[in-house]
């Protein structure tokens, strides 16, 4: 036992110095490292020399736990699409939104189908809304999101959605009638017929 605790010693050593060395380029022969037991080495070729075979390699045989994988985006965010997202937790991905907001298509299906983490997507990045689930597209308060964000979302709006005053509320929130009028005129002619149905007095020019 004494003998096996003496071994592992001098291996943790070793692997420290070769890290070391791959982080100041000295070492960059990843073939040599591809086994199970170089895991920490072949996290290191990923981050500190970009090598995309050591993560393939990682990947491929389900070497990363949830540690690993967390350490390996909060060093390099560019990495969130590349890894398994299984052993992420709402903190790790409350953090990629925030450092990275347009990855949220790489997010898993339940968290594009999650009504909350669509509308926290959206705004922090307008364009998400075109990774929301399909059951979510027509959700009031997540196109209102997008509104918010974006009113040139307005464009991309089924013409009966102009038929909820929610959605025509936050729309003049954001941009003025002659604003609309100018720049959005098939949805500024919607606008008007909606209303009007309703008899409501707002005066256009």
């Amino acid at each position: 036992r004494r003998k096996i605790k003496k071994n592992l010693k001098r291996f943790n050593m070793e692997k420290e110095e070769i890290i070391k060395k791959i982080k100041n380029k000295q070492i960059n022969n990843v073939d040599d490292y591809l086994n199970k037991d170089c895991v920490d080495i072949l996290i290191s070729f990923v981050l500190y020399q970009k090598r995309m075979d050591a993560l393939k390699y990682l990947n491929e045989n389900n070497l990363l736990n949830a540690k690993q994988t967390i350490f390996m985006i909060e060093e390099n965010i560019f990495l969130f699409p590349f890894l398994n997202k299984k052993f992420l937790n709402d903190e790790t991905f409350n953090k990629v939104l925030e450092k990275k907001a347009k990855y949220f298509q790489y997010f898993p299906e339940k968290l594009k189908k999650n009504k909350e983490w669509c509308i926290k997507a959206i705004s922090y990045y307008g364009d998400n809304i075109k990774w929301i689930h399909q059951s979510c597209v027509n959700d009031i308060d997540i196109i209102v999101a997008a509104l918010n964000k974006n009113s040139f979302y307005m464009n991309k709006l089924p013409d009966e959605m102009f038929e909820k005053r929610e959605i025509r509320e936050v729309i003049l929130k954001n941009v003025t009638l002659e604003t609309l009028k100018v720049n959005f005129p098939n949805k500024f002619i919607l606008f008007q017929q909606y209303e009007r149905k309703e008899s409501l007095s707002i005066k256009i020019d």
